[in-house]
């Protein structure tokens, strides 16, 4: 029983698990060549870096390198946890569960379960700055990244 118990516990654990770093993969669709970063859903891409997201880990790939995860964003307790693991994201369909607006080359904006995150690369920092109010069950998904604009004055 107990040996259940450990290799369901592993099972969880590397389901919740993301790597450190997302490889670009060639790949060719109806003759047109292309790459793709297996597993991450594509955020922002400003030219010279794109952003994507696993679970709630948050990758960066700058001028065509590999995806490195810099960050991870930690929704509250409650069904929002349900996300980190990989086979309950696959059973619904529902891989995006982040998303990311980059401000600068060391912050971005992340909107994850229910919350607006701030985050600081440089010192690592994650702070929850707003509830969103229509995120849940029967209310929507909250905001989504592009809705935001930046304001000028």
């Amino acid at each position: 029983m107990l040996a259940l118990v450990l290799l369901a516990a592993l099972a969880l654990a590397w389901q919740v698990h993301t790597p450190r770093t997302v490889r670009w993969d060639e790949v060719e669709h109806a003759g047109t060549p292309g790459w793709i970063a297996e597993g991450l859903v594509l955020q922002h891409d400003d030219g010279h870096a794109v952003w994507a997201t696993r679970g709630y880990s948050i990758y960066r790939s700058v001028d065509g390198a590999a995806f490195k995860r810099v960050a991870k964003v930690r929704p509250p307790r409650g069904e929002a946890w349900g996300g980190y693991l990989r086979s309950l994201r696959s059973l619904f369909g529902y891989q995006e569960l982040v998303e990311a607006l980059p401000l600068d080359e060391q912050r971005l904006l992340a909107f994850a379960g229910g919350f607006v995150h701030v985050l600081d690369l440089g010192s690592g920092s994650v702070r929850r700055t707003h509830q969103l109010r229509y995120f849940g069950r029967g209310k929507g998904r909250g905001l989504m990244a592009f809705g935001l604009d930046r304001d000028t004055a």
